[in-house]
Parts: structure tokens; sequence; C-alpha cells
């Protein structure tokens, strides 16, 4: 029987992900809950049997107790219908490499604006304008839905759904709040990033480019605000 007892309730779906696409995996983990769920939950035996695959291991090496030895429950088996096994497809680009991408071009256009004073206010609007989009996904999926899979969805800490619309009315809100904002916001990206592996809930490596750039962006922000303070 396929070793699993430990295993997260996301790993043992996992070998069926291989020949989904990366993409449609990356989406799974953005959208899927965690903590206290079956997705992250350490799996019994018996709780694992929701997959055909383990069911049938589980009962090829069941066994019951006759006249006090140990019978096997299954004497033979016969496969009636056959299947073939599809080699996953390799894709070059996956949403990680973007992501990083993403990351660099951020970088590049970050230093672009401080070298030359060009503001880029719009890239700020537009990044966190989308990352609280898909926040808001989340939070409708986690509190109006009834996706068992989709509750209890930590995701939310990063892709914060606050983010939209505040960003669209950024340069209206007062100074201090808009400190107190990027400064909330940016130690809980760097909780996550800093404790990552021991974080309740298996967050995708393709979103850790995403979290980087927001802070980056904050830092960039925060430094603009401190600026203001200083010139009064």
């Amino acid at each position: 029987m396929k070793k699993v007892l430990l295993a997260l309730f996301f790993s043992c779906i996992s070998p069926f992900l291989i020949a989904q696409t990366i993409s449609e995996a990356t989406t799974i983990s953005l959208l899927a809950g965690s903590p206290g769920l079956p997705k992250d939950a350490i799996a019994s035996p018996s709780d694992y049997m929701f997959l055909p695959d383990y069911l049938s291991d589980g009962f090829e090496s069941a066994t019951f107790v006759q006249g006090g030895s140990a019978v096997p429950l299954i004497v033979s088996t016969k496969t009636i219908l056959g299947r073939k096994d599809i080699a996953p497809e390799v894709h070059f680009i996956t949403p990680g490499k973007l992501m990083w991408v993403l990351f660099m071009l951020s970088i590049v256009l970050s230093y672009l604006s401080f070298k030359r004073k060009i503001s880029i206010k719009w890239f700020d609007v537009a990044y966190f304008s989308l990352i609280g989009i898909v926040g808001w996904v989340v939070f409708l999926l986690w509190f109006f839905t009834d996706h068992i899979a989709t509750k209890d969805n930590l995701n939310i800490l990063w892709a914060v759904p606050f983010h939209f619309p505040v960003f669209m009315f950024w340069s209206k809100i007062p100074d201090k709040l808009r400190r107190w904002y990027i400064w909330i916001f940016g130690v809980i990206d760097l909780l996550i990033l800093a404790l990552w592996y021991i974080f309740p809930q298996n967050y995708h490596f393709a979103f850790i480019p995403l979290i980087l750039i927001m802070l980056m962006l904050f830092a960039f922000m925060l430094k603009a605000e401190n600026n203001k303070l200083i010139q009064g």
C-alpha cells in the first residue's frame, strides 16, 4: 500500500495533478483553503480511501482474522478495463517563471522611476488593485459559497481584498493612515515569507515573487511618505 499514512490530504491528490497544467495546479493552491480542513489535515489510512487508487491498494493489503491467523481479504484481482497512462506535458513557461519575470520587470521599473524621477503610481494602483481583486475572489469563495475546500483560505493574508479599492483612492487617504496601512500589511507579508515552511497553509512557490513585489512597492511608498513628512 502506498505510504501516505502521514501525508497531507493535498499530498494525496498531488500525483493525480501531474497531468494537469501547472497553471491549474497553481490556481488550486490559490483558491483552496487549508487549516482545519481536509486539504492540509493529516490523512489517516481510512481518510485517503476517497481516491480509487488508494482504495484498491487498501483492499489488496487488507486482512481479517480467521481461525487465529490473518487471512487476505482479497484472494485475487482482475483488471476489467485497463487504462493507458498519459505522460505529463512539459511546459517551458510556468506560472512561477512568469511571476519571477514580473518581479524582475517591477525592479527595473522601480529603478528607472527612482533614477529618472518618473512617477509609477499607475503601476502601484494597477498591481495592488489586481491583488485586491484576487483577494475578493478568495473572500467570496470562503464566505459566500458552499464549497468546503475553499474555506479557511489563508491566501487572503497576502491577497488582501482591502487593496481594492483602497489603492484606487490612495492619493485621497490621509498620510498617517497610509503609513499605518503600509506598515501593517508590509509586516504581514514579511511574516508570511519568514514563516513560509512552518505556515499552516502550503502556499505555492509562485506566490513568493508576488509578495516580494508588494514588499518592494511598500518600501518605496514608505520612503516617499517619510520624505513628505521630513519636508513638512
